[in-house]
Order: structure tokens, then sequence, then C-alpha cells
């Protein structure tokens, strides 16, 4: 049964390039059709990804890849012992698990279940999908929808100077998901890790008492480099390069929720000791926090 240490938690992942280290929806492309994979990224040059992914999908059922052969693809899709072990460990401490994503339920879903950790989860939010025929006569398509549709957009602005305008997809506002589900869940505590520009508004939502991690190299590391993006975010930030790290990372973001939780101090000798990151590399990581050495 799981702990009710950290009961009032919420852990909030990303999934493409944080759970796998993969773009799920151009991995499904270019795994069943190049040719379709081809005009896929001739088409997002001009049409939002959701359109062009969308179209994707629907036009590899209409040359004849049928379910089991999708279902076949998103089986490569590899997530690491790494990530499978943290999952556990969280659920475990007594944390709320959520995906938010702006890929499809379908493939992340599928994803997490073949590797045994959909049941872990509280919640998938990511843009709808499911397999539609127009006739009986018409095999399954799989349709992706908006998670907002462009008649209901969610409003948000917020930009960055890295991505020259908008860190938030039309159809789907990160920060406004991860804001209802703390206010839904009365969670004290959120820890968040994500890669991309869209992770930057989810980012923001949170307070001092919280951690975002973000991956190196990527484009929310990027937005973070920027003083006025990253004077933005109030909450502890701890880097990650591997799914390794993340896990490590995501360690010692919940043992200090733990000890903000119970009022208690949490030396650097004890989580060097129950982290073997390396001291250096630790070392970098508690001076981001913040944490004296």
């Amino acid at each position: 049964m799981p702990s009710r240490r950290l009961a009032s938690t919420l852990a909030a992942f990303d999934f493409d390039w944080t759970l796998i280290d993969e773009d799920s929806d151009t991995f499904l492309l270019d795994t069943l059709s190049k040719p379709i994979s081809e005009k896929f990224h001739a088409a997002v040059r001009e049409s939002p990804w959701i359109y062009a992914i969308n179209e994707s999908t629907q036009a590899l059922g209409r040359s004849g890849v049928s379910r089991a052969r999708v279902e076949w693809a998103l089986d490569k899709l590899q997530m690491k012992p790494a990530v499978v072990e943290m999952l556990h460990y969280i659920k475990e401490q007594g944390a709320d698990l959520y995906v938010i994503s702006d890929a499809n339920t379908f493939t992340i879903e599928h994803v997490l279940k073949r590797h045994g950790v959909l049941d872990l989860f509280s919640g998938v939010v990511a843009n709808p999908a499911e397999w539609t025929s127009m006739t009986a006569s018409q095999p399954p398509l799989l349709t992706i929808k908006p998670y907002n549709p462009a008649s209901g957009p969610h409003g948000c602005t917020r930009e960055s100077v890295v991505v020259q305008g908008q860190t938030c997809t039309f159809n789907l506002c990160k920060g406004q998901v991860i804001a209802r589900l703390i206010r839904q869940g009365g969670y004290r505590h959120t820890v968040y890790a994500g890669d991309g520009a869209n992770d930057f508004c989810p980012s923001c939502q949170l307070n001092s008492t919280d951690f975002v991690l973000p991956r190196t190299g990527k484009t929310l590391n990027a937005i973070l480099s920027d003083p006025d993006s990253r004077a933005q975010i109030t909450a502890k930030v701890m880097y990650w390069s591997t799914v390794e790290d993340l896990g490590s990372v995501m360690r010692i973001s919940l043992s200090m929720i733990a000890a903000f939780q119970e009022h208690i101090t949490i030396h650097s000798d004890i989580i060097i000791s129950a982290f073997p990151l390396g001291y250096t590399r630790l070392s970098r990581v508690i001076l981001q926090i913040g944490l004296q050495v």
C-alpha cells in the first residue's frame, strides 16, 4: 500500500523527451510510412502541429495501416527502466502522478500500459484521440483532436524572446491545466518535469516550495537562460540530462518536499549519501536550488 508521506504532492510530467527519449508523433510516422512522414514535416511549416498529425494518422489508415500495425509501432517506443523505477517510487511515496502533454491520449496510454505504469497515474491530460469510422465498411482511423479547439481557445498569451513569441500552442496551455489540477486536488507541493517551450507556462504557476525539472539542451532550458524568463519562475529549479539524472533529482525534490512538510532541515551530506550522482554534479544541483553545502 502506498505511503501517505507525500499525499498532498503532485508529480506532473511532459511525455515526449521526458518520460520517453523520442517525439512520439514523428516516431510513429517514421516507423510506419516515410512518405507520410515527409508530408507531415512539410505540413507543419504552414499548419499547426495538431492538425498536421491528425491528417497524417488518418492518412496512415487510408493507406492500409491497421490499428494493430499502429500498436506494433508504438510498442517500439521504449520507456527506460530508470523511468519505470522512478514512477513506482513516486507512487510508493503517496504522491499523485499526471502526464500533461501535447501528444495524444491513445499513444501515451498505450506506452504507459505496455510498460505496466498506466495504473500509477491519476490522469493523462493530452489531445484526445480515438479510432473512428465514417461508415461500417471503412476501416477505423486514428483521429486526434485539439485539447482546446480553435473555437474555444485557452487565451494564454505567455511569451519568451527565446522562441520569439508565445510558448503555449493554441490547443493546449499546460499552465492552465496544472493550475486546475493543483486547485482541484488541493496539492500543497508540486514537481513538474519537462523539456519544451510549452513546459514554461506550467513552470511559472508553481511557488517557492515547488520544483521545476527542465531537461538540459532542450527549449525549456534555453528559455530559462534568459533572465527575464527565469525571473517569472519562483519554484526551485533542478536540471537533468539523462533519465537516470531525472530519477535522482526527482528523489531529491521529493525528499525536500517531505522536509518542508515536516519542518525538517535536510543536510547536503544526507542527500549525497542517498543519491549517488557524484559529489561534483550533485553540488551543482544543490547550488541551483539554493541549499547551503
